[in-house]
């Protein structure tokens, strides 16, 4: 199951939960550092794998799928940093209408 869970972390390196949260066992976290002070459509996207499971053939899986993510995050930073225009889900849509020809799916 995958969730995304705000929370604050401090200089000291303590992670406060904006909202309780019950885990039963260790679980493996991604902690996405948010820009606070850049315009929201800068703020970095918070990305969540599933905790890995016992088997190596999950483990390949779930490493192959942070890798991914790693590189899409530092695309995403470098286009920041070079000024490019973030779309919303909207244009994003909008965009792989027009690249499929203007066709509709909804």
């Amino acid at each position: 199951m995958m969730n995304t869970i705000r929370a604050t972390l401090s200089p000291a390196g303590t992670l406060s939960f904006d909202d309780p949260v019950r885990i039963t066992a260790p679980v493996r976290v991604l902690v996405t550092l948010l820009d606070e002070q850049s315009s929201p459509a800068a703020a970095p996207v918070a990305v969540d794998v599933p905790a890995a499971s016992e088997g190596s053939d999950t483990r390949m899986a779930d490493q192959a799928r942070a890798n991914v993510w790693k590189h899409l995050l530092a695309l995403r930073e470098q286009a920041i940093k070079e000024g490019m225009p973030l779309l919303d889900w909207d244009q994003i849509h909008a965009e792989v209408r027009s690249r499929q020809g203007g066709r509709r799916d909804d």
